[in-house]
């Protein structure tokens, strides 16, 4: 499945109440505190997107993708794959019935991460249609006057 951008979520901040202290009557309040998986953006806690950038463990080489939630981030198998996103191995579509070739006449070879349909010998097509190709009876043809026969002599 590719990846999905996820909007950027925000979650409430949390501070700590204004209070005043009795040399001065300014406001004394904490920072901004998110949390875990969200960073402080124009005063309001974002998501962080740790598949945009490197703060994620998804063997992305090993067919895994990132893919971005509220707060955190999951690994995923690549389309044709499956696993539990960490370790992903490739489906075989042909020999789980997940293609689409022709119920007749077709061969289904599994690829790295897909298939391939083709027609067998006999029929002709795409190899999700595939047709039967037409016989014709074998004829004995008569040699043309003129001609030797074959292993024959010449006519006179």
């Amino acid at each position: 499945t590719p990846a999905t951008t996820t909007p950027a979520t925000t979650t409430p901040a949390t501070t700590t109440p204004a209070t005043t202290t009795p040399a001065t009557t300014e406001p004394v309040t904490t920072p901004l505190v998110c949390p875990s998986g969200y960073r402080v953006v124009a005063g309001e806690c974002v998501d962080i997107d740790e598949c945009a950038g490197a703060s994620h463990n998804c063997p992305i080489a090993q067919n895994s993708i990132c893919v971005n939630t509220a707060g955190s981030f999951v690994c995923q198998c690549r389309a044709g794959y499956t696993g539990d996103g960490i370790t992903c191995i490739g489906i075989d579509e042909c020999a789980l019935g997940l293609h689409n070739c022709a119920p007749v006449g077709s061969l289904c070879t599994d690829t790295l991460s897909s298939f391939v349909c083709g027609c067998v010998n006999g029929f002709l097509g795409n190899g999700t249609v595939c047709t039967p190709v037409a016989t014709v009876a074998p004829t004995t043809l008569a040699p043309t006057p003129g001609t030797t026969p074959a292993g024959g002599t010449p006519p006179p």
